[in-house]
């Protein structure tokens, strides 16, 4: 059994220095990407990874460096606007998916100290 599950982090492991070498600083941004699809590969995974291609010499570590606080900002826009057009409907209808009730809510809008409309 060890056997085979070092086999699986060894296969995973070439699988994405390849990725970031085939594909350079878009392999890391897509790497990182696919984190905010829900795929469960964190970018804590894929930046030690994309550090060793840039310390083989194929890329480099401003360039990596670059890819992955592009990769963070654009994953934040993306969600922010995502908030900023569904807002609290969202919440209210898709909230009990990922553990944000509405009691919760509730809750947050008393204790805010913005005057947030009230859907409770």
């Amino acid at each position: 059994m060890l056997a085979l599950s070092i086999n699986i982090v060894e296969t995973i492991s070439n699988l994405i220095i390849a990725t970031i070498e085939h594909f350079g600083y878009a392999g890391v941004f897509v790497a990182m990407l696919l984190e905010s699809a829900g795929i469960p590969l964190p970018s804590e995974v894929i930046m030690p990874f994309a550090g060793y291609v840039a310390w083989e010499g194929r890329l480099t570590l401003i360039g990596v460096s670059t890819a992955g606080t592009l990769y963070c900002l654009a994953g934040a826009l993306v969600l922010y606007a995502i908030g900023l057009s569904a807002r609290r409907p969202l919440l209210d209808r898709y909230g009990n998916y990922v553990f944000i009730h509405k009691s919760k809510l509730c809750a947050l809008h008393r204790a805010s100290p913005f005057h947030l409309p009230s859907h409770c």
